[in-house]
This record gives C-alpha cells, structure tokens and sequence, in this order.
C-alpha cells in the first residue's frame, strides 16, 4: 500500500513543483502500468488527466467556484468548497484515495451525498473522512497530515515523501535487496 502511495505522492510532488495544483485527484485518474522494477512493486502508478487543473498564476473566479466546485465532491477538501483552490486540496484528496484504496470502499461509504451536504457536513462540522481501524500508527499519522483542516498547515507532497509510512517502505525495499545481493 505505502509503495503506491509513494508513487501518487512523487507524482504530486513533481506536478505542485511546476506550480501546478491537480484539482481533480481522484481514482480514476490514476494510471496503473505494469511495473518495470518487479522487486518494488508489481504495478507503477501515474497521474492522468489534467483537464480541470490549474497553474499558480491562474487566477481562479471564486465566485464561480463556491457554486460549482473543482473536482469531484468526494474528494474535496473544505478550501476548495469555498472556492479557495492550491496545492494543500490535492492532498487532501490523496488521503481519500489512500483510504480508497486500502478499503476497496468510496471514502464517504456507499451513501450519495449531494455535493450541497457533503460541502454542509465538511465546512460546518469539521468532517474529514473515517479513517479505517486497524492500521498502523504511522499510515494513521499520515492520513492526519493528509486531513489537517487548515491548508496552511495540511503538509505538503515534499514533506509527506519523508513521512515514516512511506520511508519504511524504501527501507523495507532496500532490505529486501540487500538480503537478495547478499545471499
């Protein structure tokens, strides 16, 4: 698992780098290929799609945002509801696809919500998605910084690359090459 978010993370790192904020993370615009490198990992995941994205010099109409957000309410995080769009939205949709992808479930359960009560529930009560139980301490940490409330201080792409979740698994892979190289 932290082996593929590595990779969604390395891509949202290289996208906010070149000043560019995605807007619209969601599975499917993720890219599954089969990897090159078997030892890391089976697949190579690849971010797609950047019809709704937008550069830092953009200026975004907000008025036209808070009637009609960016990106799929789902994934939204409280900011971008309030028309409010930059890099920290894309984290915030990276940890519910993180739980998307640990569960095999939609990060708001099966339920519907209209884009007007998942904005309701989100701004007014603080509502980030449930995290699933049982997971580690460090995937839990993760998915925290992924949900901070305020952008500000929600961590961005570069700081969750050197977050333990996803160090433990360069770790693990080069373990795992060493034992190979040395017997």
């Amino acid at each position: 698992m932290s082996v593929y978010a590595r990779m969604i993370v390395k891509g949202l790192s290289h996208i906010h780098r070149k000043g560019i904020v995605y807007c619209d993370l969601k599975p499917e615009n993720i890219l599954v290929f089969p990897s090159l490198d078997k030892e890391i990992a089976n697949y190579q995941l690849k971010i797609a799609d950047f019809g709704l994205s937008k550069t830092k010099k953009e200026e975004a109409d907000v008025e036209l945002w808070k009637s009609k957000p960016r990106g799929m309410p789902a994934y939204l995080s409280p900011e971008a509801f309030s028309g409010h769009i930059d890099a920290p939205m894309d984290i915030w949709a990276l940890g519910c696809i993180g739980i998307e992808m640990l569960t095999g479930l939609p990060v708001w359960g099966e339920s519907s919500l209209l884009t007007e009560e998942l904005r309701y529930l989100i701004e007014h009560h603080e509502l980030s998605p449930k995290k699933p139980q049982g997971i580690s301490f460090f995937y839990h940490d993760f998915l925290e910084k992924c949900f901070t409330k305020d952008p500000c201080k929600r961590w961005t792409a570069d700081m969750l690359l050197d977050h333990p979740f996803l160090y433990i698994t360069l770790f693990h892979s080069y373990y795992l090459v060493m034992i190979i190289f040395l017997n």
